[in-house]
């Protein structure tokens, strides 16, 4: 999943994507700091076909890396 030279980056992304989605109940506050944190703009169909936001900040991990 995280190549070695990428595994801090990851872990932090990670920590802190869950850390976002335990805080935060709605969801396009929790896309907006999702695409702050990894600079990236999230696929549209990704957060509107995740009723789980856990499920759908695994799936941004796995997009990112």
């Amino acid at each position: 999943m995280c190549s070695s030279r990428k595994a801090d980056l990851c872990s932090s992304v990670l920590k802190e994507s869950i850390a976002i989605a335990n805080t935060t109940s709605n969801t396009i506050t929790l896309i907006v700091a999702i695409r702050a944190k990894a600079g990236r703009v999230l696929p549209e169909e990704l957060w509107k076909n995740s009723a789980d936001r856990r499920d759908m900040v695994a799936q941004v991990i796995l997009m990112l890396f």
